[in-house]
């Protein structure tokens, strides 16, 4: 795609540990002196497989789609061989210096809002533009669990649109 349109046309986008892949990709790129996408988009992304916020066990019972057990599983048979805070496993232990623009959507009942709130505090620290959507009381994933019944993913979704928009007009 990147050569086909330019990597200044492609934005990248993924959810969960999708979301994590599309951080850690970009990272990647970077580091081998390859172009980068125009920006990224990232819904309830999984960026730290330690799991070691403290604010993560008091989520633990109040997100309906992941736990804190499952994820430790998950994260180790992620990691394999490599150390869970590996870039290329748990991107938020990563440089994000020359990073390309950011929408992060998250919720505050989400397990992985802490993820996403420090990405945005180190985004800020590099420089790097990131526009932080945090939405109270929603889970993981909640933008795509049917967005025509439920207003705030319905919302989610638009404003992940004008932002990818927003990055074509640019």
């Amino acid at each position: 795609l990147v050569a086909e349109v330019g990597a200044g046309q492609v934005v990248i986008a993924g959810d969960s540990a999708g979301g994590g892949m599309a951080l850690s990709l970009v990272q990647q790129r970077r580091d081998a002196e390859e172009s980068l996408p125009a920006a990224l988009v990232l819904f309830s992304p999984w960026l730290d497989v330690t799991l070691s916020d403290p604010a993560q066990p008091a989520l633990d019972e109040g997100d309906p789609i992941l736990s804190l057990e499952s994820l430790r599983i998950s994260g180790a048979w992620w990691a394999g061989n490599l150390a869970p805070t590996d870039p290329r496993i748990s991107p938020l232990f990563g440089s994000l210096e020359g990073f390309p623009r950011m929408a992060v959507f998250t919720g505050t009942n989400d397990l992985l809002y802490p993820d996403a709130t420090r990405l945005a505090e180190r985004a800020e620290d590099a420089g790097v533009d990131l526009t932080l959507y945090e939405y109270p009381n929603m889970f993981h994933v909640w933008m795509g669990v049917m967005p025509q019944m439920m207003p705030e993913a319905s919302r989610a979704l638009d404003e992940a649109a004008a932002f990818i928009q927003s990055t074509k007009d640019a």
